[in-house]
């Protein structure tokens, strides 16, 4: 086999395995932006839930 050949073998080859790396990054991508969500919901539950006690406080004071 010619060198112009096995070069362009061994890159194609390159390129499958990159687009698998990149796949395994994307799965990972997605489930990291899942779990952020659900802790930025949890946050938001948690915020809301302190407000709301500020709220009751504040109408036992007046």
């Amino acid at each position: 086999m010619g060198q112009l050949a096995q070069r362009l073998e061994s890159a194609g080859g390159g390129i499958a395995l990159q687009r698998m790396h990149d796949a395994a990054h994307t799965t990972n991508d997605v489930f990291i932006r899942g779990l952020r969500l659900d802790f930025e919901a949890r946050l938001v539950e948690r915020l809301q839930e302190l407000g709301r006690a500020f709220e009751e406080e504040r109408a036992k004071l007046c």
